[in-house]
């Protein structure tokens, strides 16, 4: 299996590296079902890593993450037949035009090499917009070329609620809903599962995932209306209108869970107690949900003993996380694995 360097540069926010890193780790993990595989992690600043990873993991990585704003692949002699061919876009009829930043005095250096090794003419310069992007990056005290590779953060902003035809209030936005449907360690093919479905935010991102959608909503009219706002962006999800404490699936079924569940302050709880809609919620979810698979959930930070009763049914916290939304309310981001 060949493996190669990629950079991320994730975002900057202090409050989110550390969820920035986990997300990643969960993408890499999706594609491991049933056995645990390490993930080779260098940090060489306070937002840009690299990892060690095979070509398809590490575009997936890119393509999926909410947290990357950047991406990238380091080039040497080892890989550069490989990245003659990474393009499918490539035909003989279409120039393959570069940009390359690095320092005036060493522009040559590079364009030389770039043009031994990957076979592009430096002469087809396009600052404007180039098939091939590459940069020079400073790691670990050296000067490395780097080739930009797509990143999905761009397209998963354009989802969000701003844009859609329904969006109540508190609607959860696209790049927090593609984080949460990640850390569930969802993969291609597999049914994701959102109990607490509201608008439909956390189905439509894990159906650009690839994933098969099936959401829950109590409510009639968030059901509808998130059939609505995915069919305005030509997503497919399957929506029924139930109660998440009571899923119509056989034990066993589900393949990952992500979920947001009501508050009970902007969004009703249909007057459950808050503590009994979350405990039955969990048990109802340990039956569902496969083994050896992941549940991805906020809940409020009063609800302190959740975590204790998860462990009690049978979950295993694998990831915590507190974040503040605004003076009255902290809330956790929290994943649970079922051995």
């Amino acid at each position: 299996m060949l493996i190669q360097k990629f950079v991320y540069e994730i975002i900057k926010s202090n409050a989110f590296k550390e969820i920035a890193l986990e997300e990643i780790k969960s993408i890499y993990m999706s594609f491991f079902k049933h056995h645990e595989k390490n993930i080779k992690i260098t940090k060489f600043n306070d937002n840009i890593i690299i990892i060690d990873a095979p070509i398809y993991i590490g575009l997936e990585i890119a393509r999926r993450a909410a947290l990357i704003k950047w991406s990238g692949i380091i080039i040497d002699n080892e890989n550069a037949e490989l990245i003659k061919n990474l393009h499918f876009k490539r035909f003989k009829s279409v120039p393959n035009t570069m940009r390359l930043d690095a320092p005036i005095d060493e522009i040559n250096k590079y364009l030389y090499f770039i043009r031994r090794t990957i076979s592009i003419d430096p002469a087809l310069i396009n600052l404007r917009d180039p098939f091939y992007k590459f940069k020079i990056m400073r790691i670990k005290d050296k000067d490395t070329l780097v080739m930009e590779i797509d990143t999905g953060r761009f397209k998963i902003t354009k989802r969000n609620p701003f844009f859609r035809p329904f969006a109540p209030p508190a609607t959860m936005d696209s790049i927090t809903s593609r984080i949460l449907v990640n850390l569930s360690r969802v993969s291609i093919g597999d049914i994701f599962l959102d109990p607490f479905a509201g608008t439909g935010s956390l189905l439509i991102e894990s159906y650009f995932i690839g994933a098969v959608p099936i959401g829950i909503e109590i409510h009639p009219k968030h059901a509808f209306g998130a059939k609505f706002n995915a069919k305005s962006i030509g997503a497919e999800i399957n929506i029924l209108i139930g109660d998440a404490t009571k899923c119509p699936f056989p034990d066993n079924h589900i393949d990952a869970i992500a979920t947001d569940p009501p508050y009970g302050r902007s969004a009703s709880t249909f007057k459950k107690k808050i503590i009994d809609l979350y405990t039955e919620f969990l048990k109802e979810s340990y039956r569902i949900l496969k083994p050896k698979r992941y549940l991805a959930m906020f809940y409020p930070a009063y609800l302190a003993d959740l975590s204790k009763y998860a462990e009690q049914i049978g979950f295993i916290e694998i990831f915590k996380k507190k974040i503040r939304v605004h003076k009255d309310l902290s809330r956790y981001l929290t994943v649970f694995f079922k051995p």
